[in-house]
């Protein structure tokens, strides 16, 4: 997988549309403090040219949450990222919203390379259920 700029747009309070940006990463140098860099037996991330390049080694658990560091606590948002799938397409990608810290609850949106895609919902401890069919 491999994660291209991520912006969040907040809106303020009864404004349509979403105007103050309140995060933004296009993974350079600076970033690196930020997301995760990690390069195990069973993941492997770490930022080069511009892009996140993730790895799960893993065949019985492909998921690994990666949570920025001081990302903001809002509301209402539009969410925006640019993701490539690579091992010809095997891969998916998933986008975590409202998580609790640690990952006591939340939502995971998910897509793979043929654009089918599931929400879960996180219920602490790695597990989770689907709101969406499988």
């Amino acid at each position: 997988m491999l994660l291209l700029p991520l912006q969040i747009y907040a809106q303020q309070h009864k404004v349509e549309g979403f105007t103050q940006k309140v995060f933004s990463s296009d993974f350079s140098e600076a970033d690196k403090s930020i997301w995760p860099l990690k390069n195990s037996q069973y993941y492997f991330f770490f930022i080069q040219d511009g892009k996140y390049i993730l790895e799960c080694k893993r065949d019985d658990d492909k998921r690994a949450y990666l949570i920025p560091k001081g990302s903001p606590s809002i509301e209402s948002f539009l969410l925006e990222a640019n993701v490539t799938i690579g091992r010809g397409g095997l891969g998916s990608v998933g986008l975590a919203f409202d998580v609790q810290s640690g990952l006591t609850n939340g939502y995971l949106f998910e897509i793979n390379a043929n654009r089918q895609f599931r929400v879960s919902r996180l219920l602490g401890a790695g597990a989770y259920e689907y709101l969406t069919a499988d």
